[in-house]
C-alpha cells in the first residue's frame, strides 16, 4: 500500500537534531516517543474500547439475573432475545477481537518498531561523543543504557496509557 508507507517514519534515518538528548524526563519522553504518537493514540483508543466491553460484563450479568427472576421466564426470554444476542456478540466476538488487536498493536508493532527506533536514536547520540566520553565510563555500561532505555521508555508509556482505563 503506497499511502501507508508514506506515513511511516524512516527508522533508518539519523535523528533530525544530533545534539544531546534532553535532560528532563518529560522532554526525553517527548524526544524519543513523539514521532510515534499515532501508535499511542491507537493503543489508548483500543484500551478504552476494551475497558468499555469489560465494564459491560456486570451489566450483562445483571440482565441475566433479572431474566432468571422473571415470573414468566419464557416470555421474558423471548422479549430479551435481541439483547441476549447482542450480549453474546460482545462477550464472544467483540471483546476477544479487541483484546487480540490490542496485543497485536503492542507486541507486533510497538515493541519491535518503537524499541528499535529508540535504540537507534540513542546509538546515534552515543556515536557523536568524543573519545573522552568513552574513557571515563565502561563500554558495557554505556551499551546497557542504550539497550535498557528503549524498553523502559516504551513500557512506561504503555503503563501510563493502561492505567488511564
Amino acid at each position: 500500500m503506497p499511502g501507508l508507507s508514506a506515513r511511516r517514519p524512516d527508522t533508518t534515518a539519523p535523528p533530525a537534531d544530533p545534539a544531546s538528548p534532553p535532560r528532563t524526563l518529560v522532554a526525553l519522553c517527548r524526544h524519543f516517543l513523539g514521532e510515534h504518537a499515532s501508535l499511542f493514540a491507537a493503543l489508548f483508543a483500543l484500551g478504552g474500547t476494551v475497558a468499555v466491553c469489560d465494564a459491560l460484563v456486570p451489566v450483562f450479568i445483571g440482565r441475566l439475573v433479572a431474566l432468571a427472576g422473571a415470573s414468566d421466564r419464557a416470555a421474558a426470554l423471548r422479549e430479551a432475545a435481541p439483547a441476549l444476542g447482542a450480549i453474546a456478540v460482545v462477550v464472544v466476538l467483540v471483546r476477544p477481537l479487541l483484546g487480540w488487536a490490542e496485543l497485536h498493536l503492542r507486541h507486533g508493532t510497538m515493541v519491535p518498531a518503537l524499541t528499535s527506533r529508540i535504540r537507534w536514536l540513542s546509538h546515534w547520540h552515543v556515536m557523536r561523543q568524543g573519545g573522552s566520553f568513552f574513557q571515563g565510563d565502561f563500554a558495557g555500561r554505556i551499551a546497557g543504557r542504550v539497550m535498557q532505555t528503549a524498553g523502559a521508555l516504551r513500557e512506561s508509556a504503555e503503563a501510563a496509557i493502561r492505567s488511564c482505563w
